[in-house]
């Protein structure tokens, strides 16, 4: 009797239990707002019509079962980004030499596109049956047994996919750690992996280098000289890099320097940040491992990460849609948290922040020079924000730190150089709240707009005008008249 009153009782309790949608972090976020007026809420788009394509987001590691496509996919049209990164999983597909099986590939591939989104694909790592490694870090192969099968698999793939990727990307990260000491296989797999793609797909775009720690450009110059030397400088319209620095802005300088030494070997090629993203806890491996991240420092970073790459106007890809589980550990960068099974607990704050940006960084909002001062000794990021050769807004954040967990805000006066606005608005892009800037916040100085007591912190705060801000009103504030 006692038995079976425990198991029924477990049976209830198993019955009851459901997965919680909402976010203790995200609740704190709201509960902390800046000391202004709310006036409206930043609409967000789940329509495919209106998906920012700007922006992509990484549908990683399925093709080893580190998350599940199912588990997910009905999540993706949340976010308001146009692309979504996956891998092609050689292993995966090549079980058998020669016999190839694409089933569980369509799977994903039409679903992201059934969800309204774009699928761009990384052709990355070997296969076991010919003696290659088939994980992160995986040297490149260079006998010819293995290169052969790689190029009739690469032909398989494109040939069975071509119509539905819009982007191939050649291997992922190939210089990770003892790696890159090793450019010439890579350069020559991209050239033979290049050419079977043009040759097959004349209208998809080709990805290259996908570089992990790319401030160490001799492997990059390396493998850029191979391609001149064999004529095949045209073969790839992007350069692809993943920036994981501990304070997102330290990235720009190194992104400068990558930048130019592309261009000086062709000047239509562009960069594409392909993959990053932020912990939401402590991690002992993989990148940005261990500081003390949570799930506040997250959305701060990311928001920061989308600002920097809207200031270099260049497509952007988010690591990751979910959490991923190793065999040794659970990642943590993941939009929406999962648990051990893979399902989808809650949505981060830093969930809320992607779409926050990408509602706003539309790709008809251009980023231009501007400058500000403060009364502050940090140093201050300042970005502008223009649409049809007007500038409407300015974007500002602490960015000399790595991002706090802090919810406090610095009330600073700023002036921002060569800004006017008829009625400016303050968005908060990781809550989407807008705020009405009370009418002794502001005055104009020689067309400089002066903002007293504006509340500044370690993420991206935008003074936009109202007029060019899609909102829902969420409060009466026709009592409150523009300051300006």
């Amino acid at each position: 009797m006692i038995f079976l009153a425990a198991a029924m009782f477990t049976t209830v309790a198993l019955a009851q239990h459901k997965p919680r949608q909402y976010s203790v972090t995200y609740e704190r976020f709201n509960a902390n707002p800046p000391a202004l007026s709310e006036i409206g809420k930043l609409n967000t788009y789940t329509d495919p019509a209106k998906f920012n394509t700007r922006w992509s987001i990484g549908c990683e590691c399925l093709d080893r079962d580190y998350s599940f496509f199912d588990g997910y996919k009905d999540y993706l049209p949340e976010l308001g980004v146009a692309y979504a990164r996956i891998q092609s999983g050689w292993a995966r597909c090549e079980k058998e030499k020669g016999v190839y099986d694409f089933e569980w590939l369509d799977q994903i591939v039409d679903g992201i596109i059934a969800k309204g989104l774009k699928p761009w694909m990384c052709i990355c790592y070997g296969n076991p049956i010919y003696g290659a490694d088939h994980d992160l870090s995986s040297r490149v192969f260079t006998d010819d047994e293995t290169m052969n099968a790689w190029k009739k698999y690469v032909e398989a793939l494109v040939k069975h996919f071509k119509g539905r990727i819009v982007m191939w990307e050649v291997w992922n990260e190939p210089n990770h750690m003892n790696n890159a000491k090793f450019p010439e296989p890579y350069a020559n797999l991209l050239i033979n992996t290049a050419k079977i793609i043009r040759k097959l797909d004349k209208d998809t775009k080709i990805a290259g280098l996908s570089l992990s720690w790319f401030i160490r450009l001799d492997f990059t110059k390396q493998v850029f000289e191979r391609l001149k030397a064999t004529n095949n400088l045209d073969l790839i319209d992007y350069v692809t890099f993943h920036p994981y620095y501990h304070n997102p802005d330290q990235a720009n300088w190194a992104i400068g320097q990558l930048d130019s030494l592309v261009k000086s070997y062709n000047p239509n090629i562009k960069l594409y940040q392909g993959e990053s993203g932020c912990p939401s806890r402590l991690e002992f491996t993989h990148a940005l491992h261990t500081i003390e991240w949570t799930e506040y420092s997250q959305a701060k970073w990311m928001a920061r990460r989308m600002a920097n790459d809207f200031m270099w106007d260049m497509p952007a890809s988010i690591f990751s849609v979910v959490d991923h589980t190793y065999k040794n550990m659970q990642q943590s960068y993941g939009m929406f948290r999962t648990d051990m099974q893979s399902k989808v607990i809650y949505r981060r704050p830093v969930m809320y922040t992607v779409r926050h940006m990408a509602s706003i960084l539309r790709p008809e909002v251009k980023a231009v020079k501007m400058e500000c001062t403060a009364n502050t000794s940090r140093e201050l990021s300042c970005l502008g924000l223009e649409k049809d050769g007007q500038v409407i807004g300015a974007m500002l954040w602490f960015s000399d730190e790595r991002p706090s967990d802090s919810l406090e805000r610095e009330k600073l006066a700023v002036t921002i150089k060569n800004l006017r606005l008829e009625y400016p608005v303050y968005i908060e892009p990781i809550t989407g709240k807008v705020y009405n800037l009370n009418v002794y916040y502001g005055s104009y100085s020689d067309g400089d707009m002066n903002l007293q007591e504006l509340p500044v912190w370690d993420s991206p705060v935008i003074i936009m005008e109202k007029k060019h801000v899609d909102m829902t009103k969420t409060a009466d504030h026709n009592y409150l008249k523009s300051p300006f």
